[in-house]
């Protein structure tokens, strides 16, 4: 498949609404896309073939489109500063057991 193609065969499938039924006409997507009705209907018969769950891609588009990174590099006056954003770790605590232990241990690697 070809550029066009591909872009005409992610339209058919976000015309799909949740049931799995083409809201436009594949005539409509011809002339919008300046295809032939038969190569609309390749493309269309190719996504046919496929199995994808439409409630699960109506649903992407709720989704966020950004990332909070967890560390964020910036370069200031040549040098590199690490922000590590503490917000995002959880808080850990050792047990009072576990922690007299470590603390009376003669192993060296504790």
């Amino acid at each position: 498949m070809n550029e066009n193609e591909i872009e005409a065969g992610k339209f058919i499938i976000g015309s799909f609404n949740e049931k799995g039924k083409l809201t436009l006409e594949l005539e409509v997507i011809a002339e919008l896309f300046s295809f032939s009705l038969a190569e609309i209907e390749e493309i269309y018969n190719k996504i046919k073939t496929l199995d994808i769950d439409f409630t699960e891609l109506n649903s992407l588009e709720n989704k966020v489109d950004y990332v909070d990174p967890y560390i964020v590099v910036k370069k200031a006056d040549n040098k590199y500063k690490i922000i590590y954003k503490e917000k995002f770790s959880p808080t850990l605590k050792i047990n009072n057991y576990y922690y007299n232990l470590l603390k009376n241990s003669e192993d060296q690697e504790c």
